[in-house]
């Protein structure tokens, strides 16, 4: 359900604005022309949840 893909990758990301421009540049490059939006959207939030979900927070040093 995307309600918990969007709770899940609130963990990681600062706060939702920022969670929704990760998602539509994530649903901007993941789009496949004869694919719904939606889907494309709730792709992105799975994969913007798993990765952010499993990836250490102090990553970037």
């Amino acid at each position: 359900m995307r309600s918990e893909q969007v709770y899940l990758a609130l963990g990681r990301v600062p706060n939702r604005f920022t969670l929704c421009q990760l998602t539509a540049k994530a649903a901007k490059r993941l789009h496949i022309a004869q694919t719904r939006t939606e889907e494309t959207i709730s792709r992105a939030l799975a994969d913007e949840s798993l990765c952010l979900h499993h990836a250490p927070m102090d990553s970037a040093k």
